[in-house]
């Protein structure tokens, strides 16, 4: 596993494999080719592929006292990682 925490305090847990997945890199780079949600959130979800405990920390780590999570605090986090 590869651990870390962030500036903001997220400690996180990815899978070993995820800094050599092509398809991780591949949704990276559709990403910043177009910065849409729908690119971020594929990125995302790869990037907490085999370690969904880890998206759902994120999520609970991040929600406000409304119950809601911004788009830009999920993106400041999972850049962060």
């Amino acid at each position: 596993m590869i651990t870390g925490k962030t500036e903001s305090g997220f400690e996180f847990e990815l899978a070993d494999n995820i800094k050599d997945d092509y398809e991780v890199v591949e949704a990276l780079v559709r990403y910043f080719k177009k910065l849409t949600y729908e690119n971020f959130v594929t990125f995302k979800d790869l990037m907490f592929r085999g370690a969904e405990d880890c998206e759902k920390r994120a999520k609970d780590f991040l929600r406000e006292r409304d119950g809601y999570i911004t788009v830009a605090a999920m993106n400041e986090l999972v850049f962060a990682i």
